[in-house]
């Protein structure tokens, strides 16, 4: 859902940085994780989820005391993205909900691996800056959605070949190889590591349900 949110401000110009990521990582956790919890994983309660979430975003907006720059940090704090983030939570939710179901399809796989990929990256991104001193106003402008399409469109192409290849460690070679290509052997080996794992949990929900 973060994956989704990311790209969707990037390519409309708004605002991404590490906190306000943060922020909705924590948020996202805790309703999908308090509504599975107390009353499971169906199609109802995905539908709970997925109003829950956001509406406890548009909660956040309206009581936190902005302390930022809002010429550069320009949030999504308009009643209108509740509907958009429900949209965005709906998919991200039913899209697990069919991995869990074993209806989950090449497509689904494939959208599930490369978004959540892309989630680790930009937030890799976004630590690293921070780790290096930039200011949190000068890191959002640094993340365009022009940072972001060159490894999306490579990393769905080497995870479509991996999985059409029924082969995913040649899917997380060649996005590594990719991301050392775009950026630098840390953040390649970094991409194949995250790759591997996220693969390796997909697996896991497979066998378990």
């Amino acid at each position: 859902m973060n994956a989704i949110d990311m790209i969707y401000h990037l390519a409309t110009s708004w605002a991404v940085h590490l906190n306000y990521v943060a922020v909705k990582i924590t948020i996202i956790f805790l309703s999908v994780y308090l509504i599975t919890e107390l009353v499971g994983k169906k199609k109802e309660q995905g539908i709970v989820v997925s109003i829950l979430g956001p509406f406890m975003f548009y909660l956040y907006y309206l009581f936190a005391n902005p302390t930022i720059d809002r010429a550069v940090f320009t949030l999504d704090e308009q009643f209108w993205f509740f509907f958009l983030h429900v949209g965005f939570m709906f998919i991200a939710y039913f899209m697990l909900w069919y991995l869990i179901q074993k209806k989950q399809g090449m497509w689904n796989s494939l959208g599930t691996l490369l978004l959540s990929t892309m989630a680790f990256d930009l937030l890799f991104l976004m630590v690293m800056w921070r780790v290096q001193g930039i200011p949190e106003d000068e890191a959002a402008q640094m993340l365009t959605f022009g940072l972001i399409w060159p490894p999306f469109l490579l990393l769905f192409i080497a995870f479509f070949i991996g999985i059409m290849l029924n082969k995913f460690w040649v899917g997380s070679v060649l996005s590594s190889v990719a991301m050392m290509w775009l950026r630098n052997v840390g953040h390649g080996v970094y991409i194949f590591i995250i790759s591997m794992f996220l693969w390796s949990v997909l697996g896991w929900i497979r066998r378990e349900t």
